[in-house]
């Protein structure tokens, strides 16, 4: 029975996918061929036993790292406490940051991509920000605004993990304006050799899909990409022909005028004081997000 030793737990829509697409490529890295389990915040999943959620890494070899990507993890209440029952407190754990606007709005693009929100992202959040109020019940994908605050999700997991488990990625500056020595701290935490493979995955662009079905099969351990494995032994061919089709799937979505004119309410009025809280607790400036 194979554990992980690493997971990848948020935030959503912060280039996750992409550090997934990445790391995939590395010899010492094993990652779930589904990207995204969701063992630990999936009722339905969480139900079933701890060999169904194993099962995805017993094709793991010789691998230093093991692990899986569900950015809902960060968010989700009860997850850190339902890893530290299962894994330990010794896994490790990356967490990937992004402007808590940008991040919402982002979010809020998905779920109009998926024709699940008829509304513009002004009146969305608006009926977000009520339902918070009235503490409604109501499906996370729509938790536009409370995905946002990463202090309060970050101290959740510090209750049962030291910091010293933790790395912490900001999305902007450490993602996409330096990259490779991103990766290499990467490596370092996880303990892995320093391999020259491409780290030039682009971010996928905020899309509708043309097709449901091939993003399913794209993003899960569909028979098709078992086969794949099998008829392509080199991770990195395999990443690369991934990701070509999985930019032919995609078509753009609107563009960001609406965000432009919510961000100084967000960052003002509702993430101020988080921000501010969350830079001290990872030690780095985060300035920049409160620019517009």
């Amino acid at each position: 029975m194979t554990k992980p030793n690493f997971l990848c737990v948020g935030a959503q829509k912060a280039g996750t996918s992409s550090i997934h697409n990445i790391l995939k490529q590395h010899s010492q890295i094993f990652l779930s061929e589904r990207k995204e389990i969701h063992f630990f915040d999936w009722e339905e999943h969480f139900t079933l036993n701890k060999e169904w959620y194993f099962d995805h890494f017993k094709l793991a070899e010789n691998e230093l790292v093991i692990g899986e990507f569900t950015p809902t993890y960060m968010y989700v209440e009860n997850v850190a406490q339902r890893i530290f029952n299962l894994l330990g407190k010794d896994i490790k754990f990356l967490f990937v940051l992004r402007n808590p606007a940008d991040r919402a709005f982002s979010n809020y693009k998905m779920i109009v991509g998926r024709k699940e929100e008829p509304n513009s992202f002004k009146k969305a959040v608006k009926i977000d920000l009520k339902r918070m109020k009235n503490k409604s019940d109501y499906q996370v994908d729509w938790h536009y605004i409370n995905k946002g605050f990463y202090d309060v999700q970050i101290m959740e997991y510090l209750k049962y993990f030291p910091i010293e488990n933790m790395l912490f990625i900001l999305f902007e500056e450490d993602f996409l304006q330096n990259r490779n020595k991103t990766f290499e701290k990467i490596y370092e935490f996880l303990g892995v050799k320093h391999e020259n493979i491409s780290v030039n995955v682009k971010i996928t662009p905020q899309t509708k899909f043309k097709s449901n079905k091939a993003e399913k099969i794209l993003n899960s351990a569909h028979p098709i990409n078992q086969f794949a494995k099998k008829l392509i032994p080199s991770k990195k061919l395999r990443t690369d022909i991934k990701y070509f089709f999985t930019k032919l799937n995609h078509k753009p979505t609107a563009s960001n005028k609406e965000l432009d004119e919510m961000r100084p309410f967000l960052i003002n009025e509702i993430y101020k004081e988080s921000i501010l809280n969350l830079e001290k607790l990872i030690n780095r400036d985060l300035s920049s997000w409160q620019k517009f």
